[in-house]
C-alpha cells in the first residue's frame, strides 16, 4: 500500500480546511494511513511533522510497522501526550475526526490542550478512502475470491435438519481456517426469516423444501467483502421463484 501518497493526500486537505495540526483517532483510519493494526493508538499530522502515539504495548508493533512518522510513547494519559506534542509544535489549533471521538474523550482532550482550539471536521480520511487504488482493489478481490470458495463448501453442508445456528458456526469456522477473519458475524435464515436482512441464525431446521438465506464475508489483509446468496431446496412455491429470479435479474 503506497501510504506515503496517502498521507500526502491527507495533508492537502488539512491545509483546504487550514487546520493547521489534524489528530486521527479512529483505529480504521490510522491503519489506512500507517499500515498498523493495532489499537489505542493516534496520529497527530501536520505539514510538516508527523507524530504516531501510542502505549507501551503497542511500541515494538508500532516501531516494526510505522515508517515515517515520529513515535510518541503515552506514559500516563493519551491526551497529555497529544497534548506535549501540540506544545512542541506551537499548534494554535487543531482539527480532530467529529464522527470517531466520544464526548467523554473530546472533554478530556479539551481540558488537556488548554489554549489550542479544536476544530472538528468530518469525512477528512474517509474522503480519501471512498477511492481506491490498484492495491487495495486486487485486496478486495481476494477477498472476494475468498469468500466464494468458503460459500462453495456451505452448500455441501446444506442438508435437511441442520439448524441455522449451525451453519452460521460452520460458516464462522471455515473462515478461520482460511486464516482470514469474519467482517460480520454471519447470517444465515430460513423461510419467512430469510427476508430480514440482518436475520439472528436460530435453532429453526432445514425443511425438504426450503429458502435459505446466507449472508457471509471475511476480511483479509484488511480489507472486507460481502456476499448474499440465497438457496432454494426441494419443491419452492412458483411465487418464491418468482421472486427469486426478479432478485437476481436486478
Amino acid at each position: 500500500m503506497n501510504f506515503r501518497k496517502r498521507l500526502a493526500a491527507l495533508i492537502k486537505r488539512i491545509d483546504e480546511e487550514s487546520a493547521g495540526a489534524f489528530l486521527v483517532t479512529n483505529a480504521t483510519n490510522v491503519t489506512y494511513l500507517t499500515g498498523f493494526r493495532g489499537h489505542d493508538s493516534f496520529l497527530l499530522i501536520t505539514g510538516r511533522k508527523r507524530y504516531f502515539i501510542t502505549d507501551s504495548r503497542y511500541l515494538e508493533e508500532a516501531r516494526d510497522t510505522v515508517k515515517g512518522f515520529e513515535l510518541v510513547l503515552v506514559k500516563e494519559s493519551t491526551y497529555d501526550a497529544v497534548a506535549s506534542v501540540a506544545k512542541d509544535i506551537r499548534a494554535k489549533e487543531m482539527g480532530f475526526e467529529a464522527m470517531s471521538l466520544p464526548y467523554g474523550a473530546f472533554s478530556n482532550l479539551r481540558k488537556a490542550l488548554k489554549g489550542v482550539r479544536l476544530v472538528p471536521l468530518k469525512d477528512i480520511v474517509e474522503g480519501l478512502r471512498t477511492i481506491k487504488d490498484s492495491d487495495e482493489m486486487s485486496a478486495i478481490r481476494k477477498a472476494a475470491a475468498l469468500t466464494g470458495s468458503i460459500y462453495k463448501n456451505f452448500r455441501r453442508l446444506v442438508r435437511t435438519g441442520v439448524t441455522e445456528e449451525g451453519l452460521s458456526r460452520a460458516l464462522k469456522a471455515d473462515i478461520a481456517k482460511s486464516g482470514a477473519e469474519t467482517a460480520f458475524d454471519p447470517v444465515v435464515a430460513f423461510d419467512a426469516d430469510a427476508a430480514k436482512p440482518h436475520a439472528i441464525p436460530g435453532k429453526a431446521k432445514v425443511g425438504r423444501d426450503c429458502v435459505i438465506m446466507a449472508d457471509m464475508g471475511v476480511k483479509l489483509n484488511g480489507y472486507n467483502s460481502d456476499m448474499t446468496r440465497t438457496i432454494l431446496l426441494g419443491d419452492v412455491k412458483p411465487r418464491v421463484r418468482k421472486i427469486f429470479d426478479i432478485v437476481r435479474k436486478a
